[in-house]
């Protein structure tokens, strides 16, 4: 769910502030690790160093800080037309084996 929210939050920024009119999606699962790489054509920027929530109160700039903090890394390419998310995903235990079922 965390993976959805940060790739959706991505998604909208590249739309609203990239204003591009090509995006293109691409995800993986790999290793222990959901990742999605998002081109667009629009307008890149210069990702603020700077993790901090905005402002209390602040309607706004919420976009980068709500994917740093669902993901494990998040990356940006290209000017900031291409980024990369990364999620590790919980390795599953082995099942243990089912005791035989009496006979009936």
């Amino acid at each position: 769910m965390d993976f959805e929210t940060a790739v959706g939050e991505a998604l909208a920024n590249a739309i609203e502030h990239g204003k591009c009119s090509c995006l293109t999606v691409d995800c993986v699962y790999a290793h222990q690790r959901l990742v999605a790489e998002i081109a667009q054509n629009g307008l890149g920027f210069e990702p603020p160093r700077d993790r901090r929530a905005p402002e209390r109160g602040s309607e706004r700039g919420y976009g980068l800080f709500i994917m740093h903090s669902l993901l494990d890394r998040l990356e940006f390419y290209e000017n900031g037309t291409r980024i990369r998310l990364v999620k590790r995903t919980p390795r599953r235990a082995k099942r243990a084996a089912s005791p035989a079922r009496p006979a009936q």
